[in-house]
């Protein structure tokens, strides 16, 4: 099952790349919306990794039998929501490439901040888990995505989307620097 699902959220990542290759496909390429293809692409490639990484059933830090089945497929489904929600943020966001309307800086800062939300539930779960994560990685993916919904309306879209796939990065950019840290202590 968690193959199958893990499944169903890459195909739904590669709606995402189809959103934006629909709304770009009609437009003349220039460096803004050649950066806002890349930025877009980062963003989806880096929410593929996250539950390839450290996740099951394409849940993000989700761990194997934690949760039973009728727990787990609806945190799928939220998970996956989130995503079809910024894949359609994503497509939007091509068509507007000065500034994003609010309603769709609103749909991709809270699809982002959603999905670190199911992310931290899930990790709740996990035996063994460092208390830390919570503060320094899943509370900072949570509250960062709705600071930039908030005060993102005079941002240029490809600066939105850039600050979204850091965001995104930052609990990979966590993990290497804490294992490097518990290798430097001996740990």
């Amino acid at each position: 099952m968690s193959e199958r699902l893990g499944l169903f959220v890459i195909i739904v990542l590669g709606e995402g790349v189809a959103q934006v290759v629909g709304a770009t496909s009609q437009e003349e390429w220039d460096t803004a919306l050649y950066m806002l293809a890349v930025a877009a692409f980062f963003l989806l490639a880096t929410l593929w990794g996250l539950p390839f990484r450290h996740g099951y059933a394409g849940v993000p830090h989700l761990a194997a039998g934690v949760l039973p089945a009728r727990a787990a497929l609806p945190l799928h489904c939220f998970v996956s929501g989130c995503l079809a929600a910024l894949a359609a943020g994503l497509g939007a966001a091509a068509e507007h490439l000065e500034t994003l309307p609010d309603a769709t800086r609103w749909l991709l800062c809270s699809a982002l901040a959603g999905y670190f939300l199911l992310s931290g539930l899930a990790w709740l779960g996990r035996a063994g888990r460092e208390r830390r994560w919570l503060l320094w990685v899943a509370l900072p993916c949570c509250v960062l995505p709705l600071v930039l919904a908030v005060f993102g309306a005079h941002l240029r879209t490809v600066a939105v989307v850039w600050l979204l796939v850091l965001i995104a990065l930052w609990p990979i950019g966590y993990e290497r620097w804490s294992s490097k840290r518990a290798v430097g202590n001996g740990s």
